[in-house]
């Protein structure tokens, strides 16, 4: 999806009265502002429509930001180096930006894109916070925001959002107003350091970040926690804990988060892991307390650890009593104790904060950062509350965001960042072509060009082997003539050929395109100057014409089934592939994949062997073309006490039952419909594949037989029948009678003249009607070349 930037200015405060403030003013940073992480934090907040206009929202943020001035300063060292903001009023960085397409579910799951709705974090020298204001085809609206730690942390930010909104809502900035006095934090006297904080706050040397080479192949991932199972998991931990009071929320899922990952990073069990997690002060100190209203960062970690075998030995409860106790620890002492060591110009010297923020894996150890109890969510600017909030896409293995869940309330999510080289690797090219050339001496119809059959014997079949004609007939009257897709991760295979007019075919070749483009060539990892700058993440999560460029083109080709070998740069590999239509479907092609995977594990393809035989479909000696489709209709049933319905057959003579079994087809067929408004009159029908495997008797169909065997089913009805009735429908026996007087008229040439296939294939709006192909019960995941399964198809 692409966003355009049409805009971009800064920002400045809007004052109500005609004196305004200095521009010259500076407020120190306290302590807290500068042992935390010295970057910029995203956030992506998404509104459905109606929203209000840019302008309207801009305005509001101008009158916001003559309360919130930090926000419109600079960051600089006054005289006595001490790293302060000037409040100087330059203003913030504003971006308008508009996207031809809609929304949609593009932010449902983390990915990249995030990185287009909100200005860039990275190389920023002024701006303290930035905003981008993208609008959508389909009205939608996604406020990205991103703002510098040094200024405020999670809880003070959200407090400034809410205000933005209600200044949108109502005109003005709302009470109460921010506390900007950062001198509050003073240091006891005489000091008091309890605290060894020259080990945890504070380092003596900044250290070298960890595996920068290792950025692109870490992707950010979304786990969804229900209520349901969160009540369990809490049940669970708490069962050992020796307190009256249970393990919060928080606790229960970062003990069972820290576990988890702790196990498929696949450590050493003496190794030491620790979890960073913050504390936020305003909710510990004491005497004097920190007013919710004050305008910075308040914010000390707990860092509970555990060696790796105690961890996973151990119930999650033991995890869970290690989080309670070392955030317990981080209390109003603790914070006491901070700002006196911080304080101390003794302590302090050659020491420098140990946030350093550059890391891309943090393992051994995990950082979270939680926002369950931060209303961002109240970010309302008088339209409607957001329909989303998200942090940004962040490429740190280990970093977790958990946060309430945008789809239930009471569920939880948590963003993880997680290094794909966790995974099992997947097998070379080369072995998969191995596996390729040898499949195509037992599937020769899907045999290629550029690749040529591997033979285990030293006699090759002929190359002139012909259709009988009755099938090539059969062929053309039942197949549109176009060339499905297949994609998986993981894992892919494909079968090729030709398809000519004449009576014999030679042996062709696959087809095999190798990607090595500059954008998605790669390998397990990134050591290679050839790889890709981009992982696979969630890009083919969602159907895209993305995809295009995923498979060989299918336009204008010989071949009857082509393969590509896409590999990423997290080490990933999508494998596509394509097949003509008259040469399998379904079950036929998922049964050649599988056998693929199969003969890259085994060096050998499997048995059964394929039924190569198309003359298998004989006609009757009396032929009978009873069926003349001339009407097939829904009806509602009138037996039982829930209204079902029933199709049936109209041949001219009476209804004969046909059963269709596909409801949930006819729920879809019922839900589109009525998106599409259509007039209630008109009359609405669903193109069903039907596989004749499942469905002819005396003789039946082999499983391994190698072609099509499909027909389709039609049910119909008018819009307005479809749309006000409960309908049911089932497929039975009566579809093998249709089977077999479809062999009885393809056979007759009589029946034949002048007839051509309806199976056209060509149109890109089948509305009123519908076409539906079912996947549902095709084994197409059990295609494995040994190393892992496919993951997504």
């Amino acid at each position: 999806m692409k966003i355009n930037r049409r805009s971009s200015k800064l920002l400045k405060p809007t004052y109500h009265t005609p004196t305004h403030p200095p521009t010259d003013a500076l407020i120190p940073l306290s302590p807290f502002d500068t042992v935390t992480y010295q970057i910029h934090v995203g956030l992506l907040y998404a509104y459905r429509p109606p929203n209000p206009s840019n302008e309207v929202i801009e305005q509001g943020l101008r009158r916001l930001l003559a309360e919130y001035r930090e926000f419109t300063g600079r960051l600089i060292f006054d005289d006595n180096g001490r790293q302060c903001i000037l409040l100087n009023d330059k203003g913030i960085h504003l971006v308008e930006a508009t996207s031809g397409s809609p929304l949609g579910s593009l932010m449902d799951k983390p990915s990249p894109c995030y990185l287009d709705l909100h200005p860039h974090i990275t190389g920023i020298e002024k701006e303290l916070f930035q905003v981008q204001l993208t609008r959508f085809a389909c009205g939608s609206l996604v406020v990205g925001c991103t703002v510098h730690h040094a200024v405020v942390d999670a809880l003070c930010f959200s407090h400034f959002l809410i205000a933005w909104g209600q200044t949108v809502r109502n005109g003005i900035p709302v009470l109460p107003l921010p506390l900007h006095d950062r001198s509050i934090f003073i240091p006891r006297n005489p000091p008091h350091f309890q605290f060894e904080h020259s080990k945890i706050e504070y380092t003596a040397h900044l250290r070298m970040t960890k595996h920068p080479e290792l950025q692109h192949t870490i992707l950010m991932e979304r786990a969804h926690f229900s209520s349901e199972f969160l009540a369990k998991l809490k049940s669970k931990a708490s069962d050992v804990n020796p307190c009256d009071k249970p393990y919060t929320t928080f606790e229960c899922l970062t003990a069972h988060l820290w576990r988890k990952i702790t196990h498929v990073r696949k450590l050493e069990e003496k190794l030491t892991t620790t979890v960073r997690i913050p504390v936020n002060g305003r909710f510990r100190m004491r005497n004097p307390t920190v007013p919710m209203r004050y305008l910075g960062n308040v914010v000390l970690w707990a860092w509970p650890r555990s060696t790796v075998k105690d961890l996973l030995s151990k119930p999650v409860g033991h995890a869970a009593r290690l989080i309670h106790d070392a955030v317990a620890r981080v209390d109003d002492d603790y914070f006491r104790s901070f700002i006196d060591f911080s304080s101390s110009k003794e302590k302090m010297e050659e020491l420098v904060p140990s946030a350093y923020g550059g890391d891309v894996v943090l393992s051994p150890d995990l950082e979270v950062s939680s926002w369950l109890r931060i209303p961002f969510y109240d970010m309302d600017f008088g339209t409607n509350p957001p329909h989303l909030f998200v942090p940004s896409y962040s490429r740190v293995e280990g970093f977790l965001h958990i946060v309430p869940s945008f789809t239930v309330i009471g569920d939880v999510d948590t963003h993880v960042g997680v290094l794909h080289a966790y995974t099992p690797p997947n097998p070379s090219n080369e072995d998969i072509e191995q596996g390729l050339q040898w499949l195509p001496s037992e599937y020769r119809e899907n045999s290629s060009r550029l690749l040529k059959p591997s033979y285990q014997t030293p006699i090759h079949p002929t190359t002139d082997v012909s259709m009988p004609s009755h099938f090539r007939q059969m062929l053309a009257s039942s197949m549109p003539t176009d060339h499905p897709t297949h994609q998986t991760k993981s894992s892919r295979k494909g079968s090729n050929g030709y398809l000519r007019s004449t009576e014999s075919s030679p042996t062709a070749s696959i087809s095999m395109t190798m990607a090595t483009s500059a954008s998605f060539s790669m390998t397990r990892v990134c050591t290679s100057s050839k790889l890709a700058d981009s992982p696979l993440g969630s890009s083919v999560d969602k159907p895209s014409a993305y995809y295009l460029d995923l498979h060989p083109d299918i336009t204008g080709i010989e071949e009857l089934a082509q393969v590509q070998l896409t590999r990423f740069a997290c080490g990933s590999m999508l494998v596509s592939i394509t097949t003509h239509h008259a040469v399998s479907v379904g079950p036929a092609a998922s049964h050649f994949l599988i056998t693929w995977g199969r003969t890259v594990q085994d060096g050998l393809p499997v048995q059964p062997l394929p039924l190569h035989d198309c003359s298998i479909f004989i006609p009757r000696t009396v032929l009978s073309f009873s069926l003349n489709i001339a009407r097939l209709s829904i009806r509602p049933s009138t037996k039982g006490q829930a209204p079902r319905g029933t199709a049936h057959y109209c041949d001219g003579k009476g209804t004969l039952p046909l059963c269709i079994s596909r409801e949930t087809q006819v729920q879809g067929l019922w839900k589109i419909t009525r998106v599409r408004n259509l007039e209630g009159e008109l009359t609405t029908k669903e193109r069903i594949a039907v596989n004749g495997r499942f469905k002819m008797r005396k003789p039946t169909v082999p499983m391994s037989y190698l072609g099509n065997v499909v027909l389709w089913a039609w049910p119909r009805s008018k819009v307005k029948d479809l749309l006000s009735k409960t309908v049911g429908k089932q497929l039975g026996s009566y579809m093998m009678e249709w089977l077999k007087s479809f062999i009885d008229f393809s056979s007759s040439k009589e029946k034949m003249e002048g007839l051509v296939s309806s199976a056209y294939g060509g149109d890109v709006v089948l509305s009123p009607n519908l076409k539906v192909s079912s996947w549902l019960r095709i084994p197409f995941y059990d295609m494995d070349c040994g190393t892992n399964p496919l993951t997504s198809l």
